[in-house]
């Protein structure tokens, strides 16, 4: 997968706003990406006139989108007046080559889970084949710790995994993190 240079400028995002006063809060804090869920299943979802209201000067906006279609998603962008779009389903590549037809590959975060696959090397093919269309990728823990304090201790001490040593590797130069906030 293209990478981009260590900025030395950790990028951060906010995700699961549902309240004016958090999007105050958060873009007064420094959050530089803040993110509405449009998925009815969660409790966090919100409509696109929330964020089409937000002033966040110098703060991005970020849509999750969970089951929409590409036109669907493309909708709700424009009406949410929406930076950028998080897909954090099962999203194909062809789906994710016609989003970025429309917006650019720029603008498309993506999401992907480390414990799908079986090893290292699988789960950097799959980033590889979504590279073209997705030029942010973000690697969800799905509510387990991804790297926990023993796993990244046993990746420094050697007795921990391969997956997991990448993962301290990576996790010492991030240039991005990315929180959700609880009820």
């Amino acid at each position: 997968a293209k990478t981009t240079p260590h900025t030395g400028k950790l990028l951060v995002k906010v995700c699961g706003m549902t309240r004016e006063e958090d999007v105050r809060l958060c873009a007064e804090l420094g959050a530089d990406l803040l993110g509405f869920i449009f998925h009815p299943g969660s409790p966090r979802n919100t409509t696109p006139e929330f964020p089409a209201r937000m002033k966040t000067p110098g703060v991005r906006k970020v849509g999750l989108f969970v089951n929409q279609n590409p036109m669907e998603a493309l909708g709700i962008m424009a009406a949410g007046r929406l930076d950028l779009a998080q897909l954090h389903g099962g999203q194909t590549e062809s789906y994710c080559a016609a989003l970025a037809s429309r917006i650019g590959a720029e603008r498309i975060i993506k999401v992907f889970w480390p414990e799908k696959a079986a090893s290292l090397e699988e789960f950097q093919a799959e980033l590889d084949r979504y590279a073209p269309y997705c030029a942010l990728m973000l690697a969800d823990a799905a509510g387990r710790p991804l790297a926990s304090w023993q796993a990244l201790r046993d990746a420094v001490t050697g007795t921990g995994t391969e997956a997991e040593a990448a993962l301290a590797d990576a996790a010492a130069s991030a240039d991005a993190l990315s929180l959700e906030l609880d009820e």
